[in-house]
């Protein structure tokens, strides 16, 4: 005898297997850790490739720009013109230095190569900026600055000395040499360093006008051009100071 709602044996077997699938559809097909992790990979390895093939369009795009077409000892002047500044005592050449190399991958890597560039010395400029400057200029002549930066606070005299410390092994290589301050007996052994490519000096003391005027050596080389000077003693008989084209003298 059946009863009325009894559901026959095979059908039963048939809804148990419906029911089965029906429980295990929504974990079937979920990619595992393993496999989320490759694409990940996958997809920043892509990115990388095409931030590469960014810059290279970049690279190829500004290789076109006219001002990038010039000769390259015409394109180098054209940037030193615009990094050099004008005045002893302003510390802004480092920062125009810095934008400069960050217009392009080509500026920077020819800001980078040439000495040009890292001829300024400066007490004013900071020191990582120093450190470069003497990283980058192995061979070249050296602008010395020994000036202190437009409100700079502390002993003066003891950083002009410790700026001086480490321009005068460097005196050989000197172009230019600016000073500003009191030259107290070490820093005025310093100033005097052997300096056979020295063509400028502004030096400019601090102390007592006439009585403490300052007088310095010259040591043997090329003629000197340009000259300024603030209570400052030179040798006039010296063969150094013949045939000069710019003169300023003060307090002598």
């Amino acid at each position: 005898m059946q009863l009325r709602n009894s559901t026959p044996p095979s059908e039963a077997v048939s809804e148990e297997r419906s029911l089965g699938n029906t429980e295990g559809a929504g974990t079937e097909g979920k990619p595992t850790l393993e496999q989320l992790d490759a694409q990940l990979a996958e997809m920043e390895s892509l990115q990388h490739e095409l931030r590469l093939k960014s810059y290279q369009i970049k690279r190829e795009r500004n290789a076109l720009v006219p001002l990038h077409r010039l000769p390259g000892e015409i394109f180098v002047s054209i940037l030193l013109r615009v990094a050099k500044y004008n005045e002893p005592g302003f510390d802004q050449e480092h920062k125009r230095l810095h934008t400069l190399a960050q217009v392009s991958t080509y500026w920077f890597d020819t800001i980078i190569a040439f000495p040009s560039f890292w001829q300024q010395l400066a007490q004013y400029h900071p020191p990582h900026f120093r450190e470069m400057v003497l990283k980058r200029n192995t061979s070249a002549l050296f602008n010395i600055d020994c000036v202190l930066a437009q409100g700079e606070m502390g002993p003066a005299s003891d950083q002009l000395l410790s700026f001086m410390k480490i321009a005068a092994p460097l005196s050989e290589r000197w172009k230019l040499l600016a000073y500003e301050g009191d030259p107290t007996d070490e820093v005025a052994q310093l100033l005097q360093s052997p300096a056979p490519n020295l063509d400028s000096m502004l030096i400019s003391s601090w102390g007592s006008v006439g009585t403490g005027s300052r007088a310095l050596e010259l040591s043997e080389g090329r003629n000197i051009q340009y000259l300024d000077i603030d209570n400052i003693i030179l040798p006039w008989n010296s063969t150094r100071l013949r045939g000069l084209r710019g003169v300023q003298i003060q307090h002598v």
